[in-house]
């Protein structure tokens, strides 16, 4: 074999590994993109949800004494669910939310 074909032989394998490297490359940017189009969904989906917060704190009806709703369940999530009476030896009663298990303190 000539000095001149060893060469070319060379420049071939550096190719070759170069195209193999390329291809890895790729595929690991391919999987990147997907990962951050699932991510921007679900941010977007997260943030479409908080923007809808401010309509629903105008829309809250904390409900009358004994059908109390968990404000924090309703502005954040859309959901009514009852809160709970715990009477409390000292001043203030507890008012606690079996869903998202928010304590809130009522005079």
């Amino acid at each position: 074999m000539t000095i001149g074909a060893r060469l070319k032989q060379e420049a071939m394998k550096i190719f070759e590994g170069l195209r193999d490297r390329k291809a890895k490359l790729q595929s690991e940017y391919d999987d990147l993109q997907m990962q951050v189009s699932q991510k921007k969904a679900e941010l977007d989906a997260h943030v479409d949800a908080l923007s809808q917060s401010h309509e629903r704190l105008l829309n809250y009806n904390p409900g009358p004494v004994g059908k109390l709703l968990c404000p924090r369940c309703w502005v954040v999530n859309g959901r009514e669910h009852p809160v709970s009476i715990d009477p409390s030896p000292g001043r203030d009663d507890v008012l606690r939310c079996n869903a998202c298990h928010q304590k809130f303190s009522v005079e």
